[in-house]
């Protein structure tokens, strides 16, 4: 289970403890903690890239994907897929919610860059994002790419009360 290794590996350079799953009856491999949150992922790898079609994730995986989707978590656990590829050196990384499966293009909290999307060349510590890797409106840390309709926008924010005229 070398991918597994791997993954485990890599959770931990992004500051997550890695507790594996004790039961097979359960479809994750671990659940990641850290501070703020608790993620149950499962870990796939894949000889050659997949056919890039819209749905390729939910076409080729969707068992893996109802899997975490059926777990019997409170609803603040995160489900998230990690694959890799044996010819590309890292991981994406997709959240999974009942109303579809958002792809995170990074996270500069823990350092993630998605190495299919273009900024994945950037080199960041934990906590310390760089000037630009965030969008107008956009909280620090991470983006889920927006073709998914997961990211939606923030609305923007409206004036205060009492600031209108009278």
């Amino acid at each position: 289970m070398k991918s597994l290794e791997e993954a485990e590996q890599a959770a931990r350079n992004y500051g997550y403890r890695w507790l594996a799953n004790p039961d097979p009856d359960l479809p994750y491999d671990a659940l990641l903690i850290c501070p703020r949150s608790t993620i149950a992922i499962r870990v796939k790898t894949v000889r050659n890239s997949p056919n890039e079609e819209d749905d390729f994730i939910n076409d080729i995986f969707r068992k893996d994907l109802d899997g975490l989707r059926s777990l019997p978590f409170p609803p603040h656990v995160i489900r998230e897929f990690w694959l890799r590829t044996q010819n590309v050196r890292g991981w994406r990384i997709f959240v999974v919610v009942e109303e579809g499966v958002g792809e995170i293009e990074f996270n500069a909290t823990i350092g993630y860059y998605n190495p299919f999307y273009p900024h994945a060349d950037h080199q960041v510590r934990p906590g310390r994002p760089r000037k630009g890797d965030t969008e107008a409106g956009q909280e620090p840390g991470g983006s889920v790419n927006g073709s998914t309709g997961l990211s939606g926008k923030k609305k923007k924010p409206g004036k205060p009360a009492g600031s209108g005229k009278a």
